[in-house]
């Protein structure tokens, strides 16, 4: 990150001054000591890394490309396992199935299962529409896609697997943003683009819409318990109460838009990563917003952001065309980056 050379005139007009402070203090945010990722794969996605996934072990981390591509890697040492030549449209989903099959989905709404043993694909199917989210029951075998139509509306469709039998579809009047799956996969949480956010059962039936955030909201992660859904919008998390019906605004580090956020699998936390002004990386406590960790920052936009299974580790996505791996396991131990990012 570059020096601001800009200095700001005795006469400059407000909206100059408001100009300058909206560039310099995601800046300066971005400069607050963090701890350094434990891997760093850098350039490992030409033009940008857009989804990561970990293995149901945590002994494996895919990672998919806005080219399409999908690599595989090592957990912790980020050794480079493999590459598949996936799509040839951003990737919009990566999920495991288990530690060998791995489910991907393009932006143009192709969806391939494949084994990363042969890199080679069990089952495809061309989905009409555009994906824009995907989310997995692997105990019920089901993929859920959340898909953007034509005019503005949108679906989430249902697949059996292996073969993708067709399992059941919702429609709503505006495109999906996010589809999230409670633990048990017996709940689905849709968010879309017109700021509404519903959940349904497994079968895409018995909708109920949840007291509206007022704001677009990226992405969608239920808590471990259940109890709980976040949703990451602009400047804060949206945590709704399913037992009550209530809803909280938890402030937040990001200077912009939220793009994605994960619960940790045991803890009262959830991790956060920015996008549009920012790319900082953030845990927090889930209840109160308080930040526990702050993470280096990646160099442009952030795309995607995931705890292990075990919750040990954190891997992002980011426009900068890396892949980062961070370890919750160590004591916190905050650095500074110097006007640089690492």
């Amino acid at each position: 990150m570059k020096r601001a050379r800009a200095a700001l005139p005795a006469t400059g007009s407000p909206l100059l001054v408001l100009l300058l402070l909206t560039g310099l203090l995601p800046a300066c945010q971005n400069l607050r000591p963090a701890q350094m990722p434990l891997v760093d794969l850098r350039h490992v996605h030409p033009f940008g890394a857009t989804r990561v996934a970990f293995s149901r072990s945590g002994k494996y981390l895919a990672s998919g490309g806005f080219k399409g591509e999908v690599k595989l890697w090592s957990v912790p040492g980020g050794k480079a396992l493999g590459s598949i030549t996936a799509h040839d449209t951003p990737v919009r989903g990566l999920e495991w199935l288990d530690d060998r099959y791995l489910l991907s989905a393009s932006q143009r709404g192709q969806l391939v299962l494949w084994d990363t043993q042969t890199a080679k694909a069990v089952s495809r199917l061309d989905v009409p529409g555009r994906i824009t989210a995907l989310a997995l029951a692997p105990r019920q075998r089901i993929v859920y896609l959340g898909v953007a139509l034509s005019r503005g509306a949108g679906e989430v469709r249902a697949y059996r697997l292996p073969g993708f039998r067709p399992a059941g579809t919702w429609r709503v009047g505006s495109s999906v943003q996010s589809v999230a799956l409670d633990r048990s996969g017996t709940r689905v949480a849709v968010a879309t683009r017109d700021k509404q956010v519903y959940l349904l059962d497994g079968r895409l039936q018995n909708m109920q819409k949840l007291a509206a955030a007022g704001r677009r909201i990226y992405e969608l992660r239920f808590a471990a318990d259940g109890r709980h859904l976040a949703g990451s919008a602009w400047f804060r998390i949206v945590i709704w109460n399913l037992q009550n019906g209530s809803i909280r605004f938890n402030r937040t580090e990001h200077f912009g838009a939220i793009v994605s956020l994960d619960y940790h699998p045991q803890r009262r936390q959830i991790v956060s990563l920015g996008r549009h002004t920012d790319a900082v990386i953030r845990l927090s406590d889930s209840k109160t917003g308080k930040v526990r960790r702050r993470l280096a920052a990646h160099e442009y936009c952030g795309w995607n952001i995931r705890f292990s299974p075990d919750g040990r580790y954190v891997a992002s996505a980011s426009e900068d065309e890396s892949v980062r791996l961070y370890d919750m396991g160590v004591p916190y131990s905050p650095r500074w980056t110097g006007l640089q990012y690492p």
